[in-house]
C-alpha cells in the first residue's frame, strides 16, 4: 500500500466516528424485510415526530403519533405510541378522532441519517432505513450534480461537479462516475479499507490530484471529509445533490443569472444597491433591510 492508501486509512478511523450519528433525514422509513409497516420521520429541531403506519393482532389497520426529543445530538429519540379511531372518513365531512391511549413507547437509535435501529415496546429490535424508492444505489445514485462544501481554516469553498456518465469499476469499487469537464471521478467503495463509503478525486491535466474526497452517502447527500492531497488534513465536508441525472433541479431556478453573479460578487467585489434603491423596489422590505442596518449599527458604537 503506497503512502497515501495509508494515510487515508488511517483517516477512516476518524471518519467512522465522526460522520456518524445526526439528525436523521425527514421522509419515510421502513425495514426492508418487514414490507406493509412504515414509520414517517419529521425531525425539527430538537424534535421529532413518527408517524407509524401498522396493524393490529387481529389485522386491522392502526395508525400512531409520537412525539419526542431527540437527543445526544439527534442520534436517539423516544415517543409514545399513542392510538387515533374513528376520525375523518377519506370523502366525508371532518370529524375528529379519539384518542385511544398508547400502546406504550417506542425509541429509535440512529448510526446516520439514514438508517437507525427501532426497539418496540416488546424489546424486540428493527432495523430500519429511509426508503429509497427513486434514487437507486451507485454508481447511479451519484449520477447528476452535486455540491461539496468544506470549510478550510477560516474560508469556505464550494466545489461542484456534474457526473454523466459511469465508467469501468475499480478493483475496489461499484463503477467510476465521471465529470469530463473538471477532469474528476468518483466511486462508491464495495470491499477493502473504504468498503461503504465514497472516494472522490478532482485531477489537473497531468493526472496530479487537485481535491480528494471520502464520505459516506446519504441517499441525496453526504457527510465526511475534503481531504488535503498536500498534508492530508481532514476537513469536514457535507455533499448535497443539486440535480438529479436526468436533469431535475433540486434548488430554486433563477432567469436573471449574469445579474445575480454579479451581485455576489463573482470575480469582482460584490454588487450592492442602496438602501433607498431597494425601498424604491420594494418599500415594505427596504422598510426591514434600513432597520436590520440600523440594528447592527447600533451595537457597532
Amino acid at each position: 500500500m503506497n503512502k497515501a492508501l495509508m494515510v487515508l486509512a488511517l483517516l477512516l478511523v476518524s471518519f467512522v466516528a465522526v460522520a456518524g450519528p445526526a439528525e436523521p433525514q425527514p421522509g419515510m422509513w421502513w425495514s426492508p424485510s418487514e414490507s406493509g409497516r412504515g414509520y414517517a420521520l419529521d425531525p425539527q429541531g430538537e424534535k421529532m415526530v413518527v408517524t407509524t403506519f401498522a396493524y393490529d393482532n387481529n389485522g386491522n389497520m392502526q395508525w400512531y403519533f409520537s412525539p419526542g426529543d431527540l437527543t445526544n445530538g439527534g442520534a436517539h429519540w423516544c415517543g409514545p405510541l399513542l392510538k387515533f379511531d374513528g376520525g375523518q372518513p377519506l370523502n366525508g365531512g371532518y370529524l375528529p378522532p379519539t384518542n385511544t391511549g398508547s400502546d406504550g413507547t417506542i425509541c429509535i437509535d440512529f448510526n446516520g441519517r439514514v438508517n437507525g435501529t427501532l426497539t418496540l415496546p416488546s424489546g424486540r429490535q428493527v432495523a430500519i432505513e429511509r426508503q429509497n424508492f427513486g434514487v437507486g444505489d451507485p454508481p447511479q445514485a451519484l449520477l447528476g450534480q452535486w455540491a461539496y462544501v468544506e470549510l478550510i481554516g477560516p474560508t469556505w469553498f464550494v466545489d461542484v461537479y456534474k457526473f454523466t456518465q459511469i465508467l469501468s469499476a475499480t478493483a475496489t469499487g461499484t463503477g467510476v462516475v465521471d465529470d469530463p469537464v473538471r477532469n474528476a471521478g468518483f466511486e462508491y467503495q464495495a470491499s477493502g479499507s473504504f468498503a461503504g463509503d465514497v472516494v472522490g478525486f478532482h485531477f489537473n491535466s497531468s493526472g496530479g490530484v487537485i481535491d480528494q474526497y471520502l464520505y459516506q452517502l446519504q441517499m441525496e447527500e453526504g457527510r465526511g471529509f475534503w481531504v488535503s492531497p498536500t498534508t492530508f488534513t481532514e476537513y469536514g465536508m457535507s455533499a448535497y445533490k443539486m440535480y438529479t441525472a436526468a436533469g431535475t433541479a433540486k434548488r430554486a431556478e433563477s432567469s436573471t443569472v449574469a445579474l445575480d453573479l454579479a451581485a455576489k460578487g463573482a470575480g469582482t467585489q460584490h454588487a450592492a444597491i442602496s438602501l433607498d434603491a431597494l425601498a424604491q423596489q420594494n418599500p415594505e422590505l427596504g422598510a426591514i433591510a434600513r432597520q436590520v442596518w440600523g440594528a447592527l449599527q447600533s451595537v457597532k458604537h
